[in-house]
């Protein structure tokens, strides 16, 4: 399942599943991933992905994006099994987090692979701390930064993460529960 609410990009996404013959493996959906079903404002990026929060990268574009969460969305599905997320939703993720808490408890030793974005968190009105926090919720008890492979534990090592992603500006991690 590969969702992307940018019209541009989902249709190059559908272009490259065309192109490496992967229709029947890789279903595309053109909508953002959040906490619950309606509608929101896409801010269209420059250089980087778009998001529904107006970061650094983001121009005066916008278009209206479908949002749905992943507990809906599987839901629907019949709750298929879930092995990995990967998901770089630009400042989105506590929302998106918010919205997968079935998801995650139906699917134990599910990973997740996220961005941890400091500056994007807080336009989003969330912290980084809030954010980790979160994954320590939802049963994550390990992050790792795949940058170097350093492992960090949740909640144990929130503050030494959260420094490091702002020293960094934003750090991607592997979560494990």
């Amino acid at each position: 399942y590969a969702f992307e609410p940018d019209p541009l990009y989902y249709a190059l996404l559908v272009k490259n599943i065309g192109a490496n013959n992967l229709g029947k493996i890789v279903g595309p959906f053109n909508q953002a991933i959040g906490d619950t079903r309606g509608k929101a404002t896409l801010y269209l990026g420059r250089s980087t992905g778009s998001g529904l929060f107006k970061t650094p990268d983001a121009t005066d574009k916008t278009s209206m994006a479908d949002v749905i969460s992943l507990d809906m969305f599987f839901e629907n599905q019949g709750w298929p099994a879930v092995q990995a997320i990967k998901m770089d939703i630009e400042g989105s993720e506590v929302l998106a987090l918010e919205g997968m808490r079935q998801l995650v408890k139906r699917n134990p030793g599910i990973k997740l692979i996220l961005e941890l974005n400091p500056t994007y968190l807080n336009i989003a009105g969330k912290t980084p701390e809030g954010l980790l926090t979160l994954l320590g919720e939802l049963g994550f008890q390990r992050a790792w930064v795949l940058l170097d492979k350093k492992s960090y534990k949740i909640p144990q090592d929130i503050p030494g993460l959260v420094a490091r992603g702002r020293r960094q500006l934003y750090l991607n991690l592997l979560c494990e529960q």
